[in-house]
């Protein structure tokens, strides 16, 4: 599964495999987020689309939570921000409503033009395809990995 997804996206499985952060909090990651000094990521927000329109929430439960990041899942951070910078985003903030304010935050993961990631295009155009082809290419992580749509979260399980 691992080569099956495009390089552009694969840090999203990694990340959330790997530290456990749900889909909206992956797509909302910054890399002011990750502190590789101390080895965590400081989940701050995450992207979240209602209607149709697309804004940045606070995470799950309306916290904000410090997770562990192993090595390899910095190592593989460390390459994307070499790889493909991080992209400048402006969203509505707090819900999808036109007069919230706006923020904007260097955001990881973006589409080809730079826009957020919106989850349920991730969904159909990149996850379920490389599930599809398999699960082959994760065993050095150790585990395998399954979308929960209901959760909208990349669970890992022991493999």
């Amino acid at each position: 599964m691992r080569d099956g997804i495009n390089p552009r996206y694969r840090i999203a499985v990694i990340v959330a495999l790997g530290c456990g952060l749900r889909q909206g909090e992956v797509f909302g990651l910054s890399p002011q987020d990750v502190d590789f000094e101390r080895g965590v990521i400081r989940v701050r927000r995450q992207v979240q689309l209602r209607h149709g329109r697309m804004y940045f929430a606070l995470p799950k439960g309306g916290k904000t939570r410090v997770v562990d990041t192993p090595g390899s899942v910095a190592a593989e951070l460390a390459g994307q921000f070499l790889e493909l910078p991080a992209v400048e985003v402006e969203l509505p903030s707090g819900g999808p409503e036109p007069e919230r304010e706006r923020r904007a935050f260097p955001l990881v993961l973006t589409t080809t033009y730079g826009n957020a990631i919106r989850a349920n295009i991730f969904n159909v155009e990149v996850w379920k395809p490389a599930l599809a082809r398999g699960t082959s290419g994760w065993s050095a992580w150790g585990k395998s990995a399954r979308l929960t749509a209901e959760k909208s979260r990349i669970t890992a399980s022991a493999g």
